[in-house]
């Protein structure tokens, strides 16, 4: 009896351990994450709205994006449909592709 109540303290000593770790493993990874999200987003809006970007700027006083969650939000929001229209306009379509690839089939 005592083996089996070691046998689970030991198990849930290791199982809480390892929740500990993984907790404070993904804080960093995902601030990081949050971060790179935030400067990709401030770099698509200085390139494609730089005048919305000169507002927002303003507003953050300085501080990066990431560090404002409420303006981030807001500025994804407006940019959205902006990003999503230039990634459509910047791709290659469908129809180019296979076009390209006659042309290489002929070669």
């Amino acid at each position: 009896e005592i083996g089996l109540i070691q046998g689970v303290r030991t198990f849930l000593t290791s199982t809480g351990a390892f929740a500990v770790g993984v907790f404070f493993l993904i804080i960093p990874i995902m601030a990081f994450v949050g971060y790179t999200v935030a400067e990709k987003l401030a770099s698509d809006t200085r390139r494609l709205r730089p005048e919305l970007w000169k507002k927002y700027e303003a507003k953050l006083g300085g501080a990066p994006l990431a560090s404002s969650p409420l303006l981030f939000e807001e500025l994804e929001t407006i940019m959205e449909p902006i990003i999503a229209a230039d990634l459509e306009k910047s791709a290659p379509s469908k129809n180019d592709n296979e076009a390209n690839t006659a042309n290489d089939d002929e070669a």
